[in-house]
């Protein structure tokens, strides 16, 4: 909402800056000079004015540079901007409304870095997609599995780290082996102690003895049919 409405003062003060009144553009031009003539050091707060005038030189940038080439595409490749009106001016209100929605973009990201829980998400570039299909959550996975997943990806499991974290223990240690690391990423895959009592593979080990028991009865019902 706070976004939303920023663009709707900078789409008002576009509407008097490039009015075809000259009273009216005059009234943008006293509103801008009265922003400008404010002590930054004072006053920090947002303008409408300032960032028309920071859309517009980046859109007026953008056109002088035009679609660029991005890795191994080739020349001409890239989607171009499409004139879809008659009117310039608004034409060049929808340009500088799409480079808000790019700064207000690249703002939160910015301020998602600093979070280190909430953050974690842009840290999963190298990461396999899960499965997390409505089907999948409302019928395949029960409750408490659905629960640790969706802990899981954010990394808010109550693990020794996290409750170190929440003020919840004084020293967030691997109760298996005594490591100092004991964020959910060392308890789910580098716990020495849990790797070597197979903790690790103790599901996969499990799926193997039934499919053992299996071979072994009919291992031994063919060995009973070549006996007779």
């Amino acid at each position: 909402m706070v976004d939303f409405t920023k663009r709707l003062q900078v789409i008002r003060c576009h509407l008097l800056k490039h009015s075809k009144d000259p009273r009216v553009v005059e009234v943008y031009r006293a509103k801008e000079a009265r922003h400008t003539a404010e002590v930054d050091s004072l006053r920090m707060r947002w303008r409408p004015t300032k960032a028309l005038s920071k859309a517009e030189a980046a859109v007026a940038h953008q056109k002088v540079v035009g679609t660029a080439c991005v890795g191994r595409q080739g020349l001409g490749y890239g989607v171009r901007q499409r004139t879809t009106t008659s009117d310039p001016r608004q034409e060049h209100r929808k340009s500088v409304c799409h480079q808000l929605e790019l700064e207000a973009e690249n703002l939160r990201y910015v301020e998602e870095s600093d979070h280190i829980v909430q953050g974690g998400w842009q840290r999963w570039q190298e990461l396999a997609a899960a499965d997390v299909s409505w089907n999948r959550l409302l019928y395949t996975l029960s409750p408490d599995a659905v629960k640790f997943m969706l802990n899981a990806t954010m990394d808010t499991c109550p693990s020794p780290a996290n409750l170190e974290r929440w003020k919840q223990i004084h020293l967030g240690r691997c109760e298996l082996c005594g490591s100092l690391s004991g964020n959910l990423q060392h308890i789910l895959n580098v716990c020495s102690v849990a790797l070597r009592t197979h903790r690790y593979t103790w599901r996969h080990d499990s799926v193997l003895k039934i499919v053992e028991q299996y071979v072994q009865i009919a291992v031994n019902r063919a060995k009973a049919l070549r006996k007779k």
